[in-house]
């Protein structure tokens, strides 16, 4: 068995490249636009390596001791800088103190793709909030691994299947290192998100310059894409006006298949889970415009680093049952995805706007409906 046997279960975590011994696996993009394996077969011994350590192969252990936390940074400049209520720049800046490293995902320097990235060559400016597009892990892994043995101090922020791959790899050598993942709708393609990049690119007429999925012009619950040109000039849109936000988060057409089984959805394996605290008016919670975190301890490690955030975040405990608000499980019927396999066949024939604009037309009436549900909710 070889690791291009695990097909579309593959989750694109890169730890079977990161273990051959002999570098057997060329990691690249499919014909989706998602990372996966390609075995060189004049290279590959057939030792095994690979599938041991990959996810997609192991039965996820579900973490069963969670403390749960809401809360917000006590600077609103970096709540309002970040994607929720700024729980990985704290995160971050406790890692930092101790002379650590921070890896997580940035973008690409033309802006049309997302890779690894750490705080030797990254700000956290650049770490911070969320990326909407399928990361290449690139050689992360390996590099965790070499500065845990130096005894450097490791925080690492990705998904939960890419955790879950990163422990793998690391065979339980796990002294000095934190890991971070946050609740997950699904990673979406890299060919899709280079072809609507590419689309506004000629639309405005100049390069891009940066990209914000989650900026809070509107304030923390209204959910925009934001791309700047080179030209200085701007697209500022409605996430649901935006096809490449509507292809994911509204049709769930663009993510890779196994995302919709995910088996790291509950079984989260990481120290600490974050996310938006989507639940804040069960709890009674008044709204906050910059923006409100969840925190899940998974474990003691995750129970320590929430400690430590007491002084640079407004932390508030929560019940157990607010743990839920971490998960984000979704069904696919046979529809979806018989939907999915011809919404990419048919980006392959034609591309993504055109695509787009068949799968992905949008009814403005429920929209609107639900942006009024939603401003009552924050009254």
């Amino acid at each position: 068995m070889t690791i291009e046997t695990v097909g579309n279960a593959c989750v694109g975590c890169s730890a079977c490249a990161a273990s051959c011994p002999t570098e057997a696996i060329e990691w690249k993009l499919d014909r989706n636009g998602f990372y996966a394996p390609f075995i060189k077969k004049d290279l590959c011994t057939d030792c095994g390596a690979c599938t041991r350590v990959c996810p997609a192969l192991q039965e996820p252990t579900k973490q069963i001791s969670k403390e749960c936390f809401y809360g917000w940074h006590n600077d609103p400049e970096i709540s309002m800088k970040s994607s929720s209520g700024g729980a990985f720049t704290a995160l971050a800046q406790e890692t930092l103190k101790k002379d650590g490293v921070v890896f997580g995902s940035v973008y690409a320097q033309d802006g049309k793709s997302v890779i690894a990235g750490d705080t030797r060559s990254h700000s956290l400016e650049q770490l911070r909030r969320s990326k909407y597009v399928v990361s290449d892990p690139g050689n992360s892994f390996v590099e965790v691994k070499r500065l845990l043995k130096q005894g450097v101090p490791v925080l690492y922020v990705g998904t939960p299947c890419h955790i879950a791959g990163l422990n793998q790899y690391l065979k339980g050598n796990t002294e000095g290192l934190l890991t971070c993942d946050f609740i997950c709708g699904g990673i979406p393609s890299q060919e899709c998100f280079r072809q609507h990049m590419e689309h506004l690119e000629k639309s405005y007429g100049a390069p891009v310059k940066s990209v914000n999925f989650r900026p809070k012009t509107k304030g923390w619950q209204r959910q925009r894409l934001l791309v700047e040109f080179q030209n200085g000039k701007r697209y500022h849109k409605n996430a649901f006006y935006d096809t490449f936000y509507a292809c994911f988060m509204m049709k769930h057409l663009s993510s890779k298949d196994i995302c919709d089984q995910c088996p790291y959805c509950e079984a989260h394996c990481s120290d600490l889970t974050i996310a938006d605290f989507w639940g804040y008016p069960a709890a009674g919670v008044p709204y906050l415009k910059e923006g409100i975190s969840l925190l899940v301890a998974n474990t003691e490690k995750g129970k320590s680093a929430v400690a430590s955030l007491k002084e640079s975040m407004h932390l508030v405990p929560l019940e157990e049952k607010y743990v839920g608000y971490a998960y984000q499980k979704r069904e696919q019927t046979e529809e979806q995805k018989r939907r999915k396999a011809q919404f990419f066949d048919q980006v392959r024939r034609e591309g993504f706007e055109a695509t787009a604009a068949r799968y992905a037309s949008t009814n403005w009436f429920k929209h609107n409906l639900s942006a009024l549900k939603s401003r009552i909710l924050k009254r």
